[in-house]
């Protein structure tokens, strides 16, 4: 399993192969690297989209379980 870094630089590699083929008339192949650069970076979006969307979930757990401890001690404190 790839990172999204991993995706990101798979997809920039490709792009001189698609040119190369491009150039020489071999627009099939290039066809095919297009579509295979574009999983890669389709994938690098996602699972950057992804790695985001769990930061913020824990981010906010974080908050929540700090807000209950403070909230305790106060308790704690005015009893």
């Amino acid at each position: 399993m790839l990172t999204p870094k991993e995706h990101y630089n798979t997809a920039n590699a490709l792009v001189p192969q698609i040119v190369q083929l491009r150039t020489s008339g071999r627009l099939a192949q290039a066809d095919d690297l297009i579509a295979l650069a574009t999983l890669h970076a389709n994938l690098a979006l996602a699972g950057t989209l992804i790695h985001q969307d769990a930061l913020v979930g824990a981010t906010r757990t974080g908050k929540r379980a700090m807000r209950a401890a403070i909230a305790e001690e106060d308790e704690a404190d005015a009893a």
